[in-house]
């Protein structure tokens, strides 16, 4: 089964900024944690979801995540 939505997210807590998420389904979004963020994804999507940290991307997978920001 593939999975229905993948959301990105970059810790940004240090700046005190929250989490910065990015998806195809909701564009740029911020949230307040990881848990947050794990709690709007099983509401909206159960379990069917993945949520990587964008700093775990390769090169070209961030070249592309960063071409999609831009495009929002």
């Amino acid at each position: 089964m593939a999975i229905t939505a993948v959301i990105y997210y970059q810790d940004m807590t240090e700046m005190n900024m929250g989490f910065l998420t990015l998806s195809s389904f909701w564009g740029e979004q911020w949230f307040s944690s990881l848990a947050a963020i794990r709690l709007d994804m099983v509401h909206h999507f159960g379990q069917d979801f993945k949520i990587l940290d964008m700093h775990s991307l390769s090169a070209d997978a961030m070249k592309a995540l960063e071409a999609f920001h831009a495009s929002l």
